[in-house]
């Protein structure tokens, strides 16, 4: 008798799962790149070909401020529903203290502290910052981070 049952729950949970339609809110073959990486088996270097980027490129490539392989694990299997996710990426390319607390902005409050820790950043300091000529607060949430906050 417990087949049916886990069946039947089984079917109550994967009828409340959600997932998102992702379409590519700014533009960039980036976050193409992001979106077909969800949607086929293919490689990070066959994207890296198909978009015209370079490995560098490729491996700074942050999609929705998360690494491309954590994207890919994250909505691979959902992307078939629903709801619309916007998607943007984050290329930390330059490499400067202040694109690293960005990006780490957008994607959590966790990782941002993170990296505040790991370059001795004050809060004040980072209260301060302007990302792509946003203040850092609206800049994380307008990218991801809902409930950004300086800790």
């Amino acid at each position: 008798m417990k087949y049916p049952l886990f069946l039947l729950l089984l079917v109550c949970v994967s009828g409340h799962l959600k997932a998102e339609t992702l379409i590519n809110a700014d533009g960039k073959k980036e976050s193409q790149a992001c979106i077909d990486a969800t949607k086929t088996s293919m490689t990070i270097k066959a994207l890296q070909k198909k978009y015209d980027l370079t490995m560098r490129q490729m491996n700074a490539l942050a999609c929705n401020g998360i690494p491309i392989k954590e994207f890919v694990e994250k909505y691979q299997v959902r992307n078939d529903v629903s709801d619309t996710l916007k998607v943007f990426t984050f290329s930390q390319e330059v490499g400067n203290v202040e694109t690293e607390l960005c990006i780490a902005a957008a994607t959590s409050n966790e990782v941002l502290k993170l990296a505040m820790e790991k370059h001795q950043k004050t809060k004040m300091y980072v209260a301060e910052l302007t990302c792509n000529e946003l203040p850092i607060k609206k800049f994380a949430k307008r990218y991801g981070n809902k409930e950004f906050n300086i800790r």
